[in-house]
């Protein structure tokens, strides 16, 4: 892991399984703290609780898109 990325957190958003696992292992390497959510709903409850510093999402989630989740 680079020391530069070592207190960043991040949280990654995609709705699709295979996808989410393999980003995560990716991120994982490099970032310290990693959140996972499946949905716009439960990003944004990880977004309270654990404030992370970078949102990478998904465009098109069930229920509510990424953009509209970007805006709140």
């Amino acid at each position: 892991m680079m020391k530069e990325f070592k207190n960043i957190r991040i949280l990654y958003v995609e709705d699709e399984e295979k996808l989410r696992e393999n980003a995560l292992i990716y991120f994982r390497n490099m970032f310290s703290d990693v959140y996972a959510a499946s949905d716009a709903f439960e990003a944004m409850e990880l977004f309270k609780e654990k404030k992370p510093h970078i949102i990478i999402t998904d465009i098109k989630l069930p229920k509510q898109s990424g953009l509209e989740m970007i805006e709140k």
